[in-house]
């Protein structure tokens, strides 16, 4: 089953008044969403509410929703096992689905340019004999006689 890696989860959690008043039962905040290393947490729980199951990143506002499950009872039968993983606690893995990444806007090309030190003392040079300073004057300022 594939699911939406999701942002703003402030935004969907009180979009709905249920959803946002209701209990939640924690399975633990440890998870992984593709693996335990080198990932942020995730959190798993279920809003008895509405019945989604979901994880939720410790990091940032990214979450996803697993599935609905209409009740404890079900919700209890599908956590099964969840004990026996807790070394191994990768969202993707025990539920059995697929998280797709959400598709990023396209950046625009940025030009960077990366000077020497020779071509900014080049390009110093050029720029002080475009406005005539004088030997006398920049000696005057590098030794702060003028401010």
């Amino acid at each position: 089953m594939k699911v939406k890696l999701q942002s703003d989860f402030y935004k969907w959690k009180h979009e709905d008044r249920k959803r946002e008043k209701s209990e939640e039962v924690d399975f633990g905040v440890c998870w992984g969403l593709w693996s335990t290393k080198d990932e942020p947490f995730w959190r798993v729980s279920w809003i008895e509410d509405t019945g989604e199951l979901y994880a939720r990143c410790s990091r940032d506002d990214s979450w996803v929703l697993i599935e609905k499950i209409s009740n404890l009872e079900k919700v209890k039968k599908r956590m099964e096992g969840f004990f026996d993983v807790i070394d191994d606690m990768i969202v993707t893995k025990f539920f059995g689905i697929e998280v797709e990444k959400p598709v990023r806007e396209e950046t625009k090309d940025v030009e960077i340019s990366i000077k020497s030190k020779k071509e900014k003392k080049i390009e110093k040079k050029i720029e002080e004999k475009k406005i005539g300073i004088s030997e006398e004057l920049k000696k005057a300022i590098k030794e702060n006689k003028i401010n």
